[in-house]
């Protein structure tokens, strides 16, 4: 049996993304012709400490409170990662620690470093214009599957 003290700072971080976060691709549109995709991973807790201890571990990130109306559910605390740079290199560290989310983790590795190489090339997109290719739509929708929630194919990673 793994004890806590054994972890390293990536196996917390990955078993807390793989347990009570998010790896995705969003969608926000612009106007009606056209829309942008945003990577994003994010940490959900009720617990504000939990959060701040995350995001000291992570080094990166911001932290914002979400309230909820219902009386069944506690207010929570968010963390959020954003940024096509910022999301690459936290990927590229934790990515072999993730017991389950790594093919969205490997999706969303490959859509950042897409646009980071376009933006290297020096490539300038007008506002209105469709910016994003067949693959990053394939990669949003496969991304949406895999994250859909009931009942679905699951295989952990057994070490």
């Amino acid at each position: 049996m793994t004890r806590v003290s054994d972890m390293t700072k990536y196996d917390l971080i990955a078993w807390a993304i793989a347990c009570e976060g998010c790896i995705t691709l969003t969608r926000q549109s612009r106007d009606r012709k056209s829309y942008a995709l945003h990577p994003k991973i994010t940490f959900h807790n009720t617990n504000e400490g939990l959060g701040l201890l995350f995001q000291e571990l992570v080094g990166d990130g911001k932290i914002h409170s979400q309230r909820d109306y219902s009386p069944k559910h506690k207010d929570r605390w968010i963390w959020q990662l954003s940024g096509y740079k910022e999301i690459k290199m936290f990927l590229e560290d934790i990515i072999d620690y993730l017991p389950i989310k790594e093919e969205q983790a490997r999706i969303v590795l490959e859509f950042c470093s897409r646009r980071l190489n376009i933006k290297k090339k020096g490539i300038n997109f007008k506002l209105g214009q469709t910016t994003w290719s067949e693959k990053d739509e394939e990669d949003r929708l496969r991304i949406n599957k895999l994250n859909k929630r009931g009942k679905q194919e699951v295989s952990l990673l057994v070490v």
